[in-house]
């Protein structure tokens, strides 16, 4: 949809697949121009195969987050070192000196940089918040500035090309600009009860608003546009409301809201979850829509899903929502098993039998199963793992309730 992309392919020795922190090895990356989600994509690394992903320009992928700006139709080798916590390197299979010393520089870039951190407070009131934010908001641009002072000081010592200098004009900006507003997030409960969380927040409207017609939105400033708008409105998922049939509601607030790039943004992607999702918006916001655009890449992406899935409707495959009991065989559906438990909470944890974080979660989830009342609140445990033996082996090894216990077989 974002117009011609062009694959980019990764190779990986064998000691990256020996970290039992990280068992399937991957970078992350976020392409221009995404409206579909604010969020990224993934390429998973294999043994002894070249994998690839696609890409439309010079893009920032990361592994264990170390960034590294890959060009099309790179070919890179991505290697470790067990002595150094796993540390990634990636080299040009081409064995460009240019680019091997480019591919370095981001990622020793932000091993030095320093970041404006919060202190994390276990005990607290409402006036060592203020402390904080006060600390916070006296570093945040000296931090930015010296980020580019030693970025364009390493710039020269790695004699980067001026097509990588280019790519990585805007990746210095507003860097650290979402730094408060997690503090805010943080400490929302005692904001809250003071009554001045969302006047804090919206204090940072301006740094979106504020954006001229002509700026290049990077992926700094995006994050701050999203995460400003979940802050602003938690409640308020832009595809959960077009579910919800409040598509009207939430083109007003953000239309109100938001102004410039920051309001393009975000009703762009209203439109796109619009038009995927089945919804046909009315014509009166269309030609609202149309009164606020700026950026003609964003009507290009639109016009063009508009017409796949017009042409395309009655073809569209419903998602499927199939789960395997924990016997690995009886099958059962996710809309069935919701319905056995209306009247009563769900508290719903999305797992897979390889990821070191949801295992680190479990016996914090043992722990809230034993504080509440099975008539009040029910736990589900939903694996989205691939492989139906490994996680078969999992819940047995981890002893779990095989009850309530399923797998999305899609």
């Amino acid at each position: 949809m974002e117009g011609r992309a062009k694959p980019v392919y990764f190779t990986a020795d064998d000691v990256v697949f020996t970290d039992s922190l990280d068992p399937r090895p991957h970078l992350s990356y976020h392409a221009p121009h995404w409206l579909y989600r604010p969020c990224t994509d993934i390429v998973y690394l294999e043994r002894d195969k070249m994998v690839k992903a696609y890409i439309t320009g010079p893009t920032i992928f990361t592994m264990n987050q170390k960034p590294f700006l890959i060009n099309p139709r790179d070919k890179i080798r991505v290697t470790t070192d067990s002595t150094q916590s796993y540390s990634p390197n990636l080299s040009s299979l081409k064995r460009k000196k240019v680019r091997n010393r480019e591919l370095q520089m981001l990622k020793h870039f932000v091993e030095l940089e320093k970041i404006p951190t919060a202190p994390r407070l276990l005990e607290y009131n409402y006036q060592m918040i203020q402390n904080v934010e006060f600390d916070l908001k006296s570093q945040v641009i000296p931090a930015e500035r010296a980020s580019q002072v030693l970025f364009d000081s390493l710039s020269t010592a790695y004699a980067v090309s001026r097509k990588f200098k280019k790519s990585t004009k805007e990746f210095i900006h507003h860097r650290y600009i979402n730094t408060i507003l997690g503090l805010y997030w943080q400490f929302r409960d005692t904001l809250f009860s003071r009554k001045v969380y969302y006047e804090k927040v919206r204090e940072h409207l301006p740094y979106a608003n504020n954006l001229s017609r002509n700026t290049r939105m990077n992926s700094n400033m995006e994050s701050h546009i999203n995460y400003l708008n979940t802050s602003l409105y938690p409640s308020m998922g832009i595809s959960s409301m077009i579910r919800q049939e409040r598509f009207s509601e939430c083109f007003d607030t953000l239309s109100s809201t938001f102004a410039g790039p920051a309001r393009d943004l975000l009703l762009s992607r209203l439109m796109y979850h619009a038009y995927t999702m089945g919804y046909d918006p009315p014509m009166i916001y269309e030609k609202k829509y149309h009164q606020f655009s700026i950026n003609k890449d964003y009507r290009k992406i639109l016009a063009r899903t508009k017409r796949v899935y017009d042409t395309t409707e009655t073809l569209r495959p419903v998602l499927p929502d199939s789960l395997i009991l924990a016997d690995g065989k009886t099958t059962t559906y996710w809309a069935t098993e919701i319905k056995k438990y209306k009247g009563k909470y769900i508290l719903i944890d999305f797992w897979a039998s390889w990821c070191v974080p949801c295992l680190n979660d479990l016996p914090f989830l043992y722990e809230l199963k034993k504080q509440y009342s099975e008539d009040k609140i029910v736990f589900l445990s939903m694996s989205v793992d691939s492989n139906t033996p490994e996680w078969k082996s999992k819940i047995i090894k981890l002893n779990s309730d095989t009850t309530n216990n399923f797998l999305f077989v899609h």
